[in-house]
């Protein structure tokens, strides 16, 4: 993503991120563990993928949802 900038301090979520594109615009992100980033509708939508992420892989989710 050439001349994309991450902004810090962007999101309250844990592997969610935010960024700005060339043209001034944001997107919202989420990458795990170094993967591939992926953009998503808002911040929410990003940490309730990670968490889904996560649970795919076996662990225990970071943000929002919580293991019964």
């Amino acid at each position: 993503m050439w001349g994309w900038t991450y902004i810090k301090g962007g999101s309250k979520y844990k592997y969610v991120q935010k960024l700005r594109d060339p043209n001034g615009n944001y997107h919202w992100v989420f990458r795990i563990m170094g993967g591939t980033a992926i953009e998503c509708e808002s911040e929410r939508e990003a940490a309730l993928r990670v968490d889904k992420a996560l649970i795919g892989k076996g662990k225990e989710p970071v943000n929002i949802l919580v293991r019964k």
